[in-house]
């Protein structure tokens, strides 16, 4: 059985510890607790961030109060439980790309020498702050534009989009273009909506991603996995409508760098693992404050770090969401 193989069955787990009602002391949930840590440190290494990601929940209650009901044992088995499930799957997402791109890490050992030529190739050292272009409809995804706004912030990038555009002379478009063409990255967020339509019947948010395209904007794109299960008022209400999205979805999904989500905790994670991996294989310019161009030599893995820690202090504050 192959990595990915092991690690869904160890996901798949989770789901019958949980539908059992287990607590952090049954037999059961300790011999998957075994398994699950004996793959991490077979696959990453016993001093890798998955495996002190994983080590980070417990499982049971953080204080214990007299007379608490065995209820609350279960309940808080589960909810840790669910966030492991959130950060396995996005790992299984990960292991599935490196399985289909015929490039897998197999050892502790291979990584760190990955991460040394990586390392090695960075020439020159500046303090940078990326700035990202964030991309979708608005009403029916405020929550999620909210989420990866955060995000890019605290990894230390300069989100742009529709709620920063000043009133302009300038028709939307052009403004638009003129926005992205001082970015360095590009992320399009695509759920239910296609979304506002310009005079020739294309709305915005597809203008925006050819545009990105056809100027080299490294492009990462986050679409909502199944329309079906999202709530009415955020699906297109028209014929018309439903086919020119699903026409966008299966244009963004031929692309490479496509991420599916089905929370806005989940699109949150993927974001901010997406980031780090395209910094690392499409360097952009980015930008420098203008008196620290000259004398502050600071390697751009500190991008990594930011994101490394983000993900560490915010998957462990979801509040029980599963992808």
């Amino acid at each position: 059985m192959g990595s990915y193989d092991k690690l869904k069955s160890i996901i798949e787990d989770i789901d019958i510890l949980i539908s059992k009602g287990v607590e952090s002391t049954a037999p059961e949930f300790i011999g998957w607790k075994t398994k699950a840590e004996r793959f991490l440190v077979k696959e990453y290494g016993q001093n890798s961030y998955e495996f002190q990601e994983f080590n980070k929940y417990h499982f049971t209650l953080t204080i214990y109060a007299g007379g608490t009901s065995r209820s609350s044992f279960v309940k808080a088995c589960a909810r840790d439980l669910l966030k492991v499930k959130a950060f396995f799957s996005v790992l299984l997402e990960e292991l599935q790309e490196n399985t289909e791109d015929h490039f897998q890490i197999s050892s502790e050992e291979t990584r760190e020498s990955i991460l040394q030529l990586t390392q090695n190739k960075a020439q020159e050292y500046k303090e940078k702050k990326y700035q990202v272009f964030v991309s979708s409809t608005y009403k029916d995804l405020i929550e999620e534009r909210a989420l990866v706004t955060q995000c890019l912030l605290d990894i230390g990038c300069i989100p742009v989009g529709m709620e920063q555009f000043p009133a302009s002379g300038m028709s939307q478009m052009e403004y638009i273009k003129k926005m992205l063409v001082d970015c360095d990255y590009y992320i399009l967020i695509l759920a239910g909506k296609y979304g506002t339509c310009d005079s020739d019947g294309i709305s915005y948010t597809e203008k925006e991603y050819d545009y990105a395209i056809s100027i080299g904007l490294p492009v990462m794109s986050f679409v909502f996995k199944d329309i079906g299960l999202l709530q009415q008022a955020k699906c297109e209400d028209t014929e018309e409508g439903r086919a020119r999205l699903e026409s966008f979805r299966e244009k963004v999904c031929k692309e490479k760098l496509v991420k599916k989500y089905t929370s806005p905790q989940e699109l949150q994670a993927h974001v901010a693992i997406s980031m780090q991996k395209c910094v690392k294989d499409f360097p952009a310019v980015g930008w420098v404050r203008a008196d620290r161009a000259d004398n502050i030599k600071i390697s751009d893995e500190i991008l990594g770090e930011k994101i490394e820690k983000y993900l560490h202090d915010n998957l462990g504050v979801w509040d029980g969401g599963s992808y």
